[in-house]
């Protein structure tokens, strides 16, 4: 039997997506990868996904079609409506050999196959060597770009609200701590800048449409508070908005 063998300088890389209804299975896979240091995502349920799928493109998907399902193509039928069509590779399980089932799963781009009778050290072997194989680089920007087109695709959606770090946190199912540090990592500035940068945006573009009223804008682009859509209107443009809003309507061009 081969040993197995732990990096020596183990860290983090990108996540994994384990989807299995079974402890079992789960309690397994993360044990024999703990030495590996892989982050490992897991859900029991399909309905569970799509909410870790606004973080994160999984690079490796272990799937467990071993039960829960009346068929492996059930599976994936349920994984694609969520999917929309990322790349990921496939490891399957299944408690027992069939046929049908390992034809499927191979049928759907599963690498390996895993039964019970899979050693521990076989299966961590084969998931660590096929994570490393996969290219890193590609995954990566996919998985920053699709974090970063989440945050700001849920403060435009919240534009018109009267929206909070912590209302944008919870929108994302992601810890004000992980929000800080996304932001910081895809913007360089900090969420509550962000939100703000980005309703002020909403507020210049409403004016070009024809906005001339202080307090209907700032109700308009979220704020509670005229007083506070002035001065961060202010802060951030070097002018108030009645200002701009002359400013604007000169630039028009005579009738």
């Amino acid at each position: 039997m081969c040993a197995l063998v732990v990096p020596t300088k183990p860290k983090i890389t990108h996540m994994i997506l384990l989807m299995t209804h079974q402890e079992n299975v789960r309690d397994r896979v993360l044990r024999i990868l703990q030495p590996y240091r892989l982050e490992v995502a897991h859900v029991s349920r399909f309905d569970e996904v799509p909410t870790l799928l606004n973080s994160f493109i999984p690079s490796l998907v272990l799937l467990d079609v071993s039960a829960g399902f009346t068929n492996c193509d059930e599976a994936f039928a349920r994984w694609g409506d969520i999917n929309e069509q990322r790349p990921f590779a496939l490891l399957g399980f299944q408690n027992y050999y069939n046929a049908e089932t390992q034809q499927c799963l191979m049928r759907h781009g599963a690498i390996r196959v895993f039964d019970a009778q899979c050693s521990d050290e076989e299966m961590a072997l084969t998931i660590h060597h096929v994570h490393n194989l996969l290219p890193k680089e590609g995954y990566g920007l996919r998985m920053s770009a699709s974090e970063k087109e989440s945050i700001l695709r849920a403060i435009k959606n919240s534009i018109r609200e009267n929206i909070n770090v912590e209302m944008l946190a919870d929108n994302l199912h992601m810890s004000r701590s992980s929000l800080q540090r996304a932001c910081l990592r895809h913007f360089n500035k900090g969420p509550k800048y962000l939100i703000t940068e980005n309703k002020l945006g909403f507020a210049v573009e409403l004016i070009g449409r024809g906005a001339n009223n202080v307090s209907s804008l700032a109700y308009a682009v979220g704020y509670s508070s005229v007083n506070n859509f002035i001065a961060a209107f202010k802060h951030h443009k070097d002018i108030t908005p009645k200002e701009f809003m002359k400013q604007a309507r000169l630039k028009q061009p005579a009738a």
